[in-house]
């Protein structure tokens, strides 16, 4: 568990970078776009690429601290039993999304690798915005798993 937290918090400082990245970028067209009164070419492609890279380092480390967002409307009313099956009911969930985006995803990604196709402006190969999208996912199988065998490690759910 511990191996897998320190990969997770690698994925988050790439995770941050890529959201600086966006921030920087679009400022940068921004303040640009003011002063010249044209826009910046090939900012929509880095925003694109960025993004997913903010979202899918991230999904790992939210589905092993179970940060997901859930709503605790009968956690409080159900016997401490039966709250312990809704919440192993909702991690075997957790897991089963998890597999379906990781195996769903293979084959896109095997297609931009194969047809080649690069964003227009920038001439970013399509195959390297499926990068942080393939790690993320099998990733958060990982975190999904890990979850599942040692619940009470990184879990914030508790019964107050």
């Amino acid at each position: 568990m511990l191996l897998l937290t320190k990969i997770n918090r690698v994925m988050q400082i790439g995770a941050a970078l890529a959201m600086f990245a966006i921030i920087g970028v679009t400022l940068y067209d921004v303040i640009l776009g003011a002063l010249t009164g044209r826009p910046v070419s090939g900012v929509y492609d880095i925003v694109e690429t960025c993004l997913a890279f903010v979202i899918y380092l991230s999904v790992p480390e939210i589905f092993r601290t179970e940060g997901n967002i859930r709503i605790d409307l009968i956690d409080f009313a159900l016997p401490t039993p039966v709250l312990r099956v809704v919440i192993l009911f909702g991690r075997v969930l957790t897991l089963a999304f998890a597999l379906l985006i990781a195996i769903a995803i293979v084959a896109p990604f095997r297609d931009a690798i194969e047809f080649g196709d690069a964003k227009f402006e920038t001439g970013i190969p399509v195959w390297f915005i499926w990068l942080p999208i393939l790690a993320g996912s099998f990733m958060a199988v990982l975190a999904a798993i890990a979850v599942l065998l040692w619940p009470s490690h990184d879990a914030r759910i508790q019964k107050d």
